[in-house]
């Protein structure tokens, strides 16, 4: 796998699940929000899990 690509797409991700919580918090409430922001943080974390296999 290549590790720059799969950092690159889970840091794309989580801003993008960051654009898509804000539209999710005015179609669904609060819910949609924390939902939205709890998707964010998995890619995010997701991209750090990578980033330090990079750096091994």
């Amino acid at each position: 796998m290549n590790v720059k690509a799969a950092l690159f797409a889970c840091n794309l991700t989580g801003i993008l699940g960051l654009a898509a919580s804000l539209y999710l918090w005015q179609a669904a409430g609060t819910i949609g929000l924390v939902a939205g922001l709890a998707g964010s943080c998995f890619w995010f974390g997701l991209g750090w899990y990578f980033r330090r296999q990079l750096n091994s």
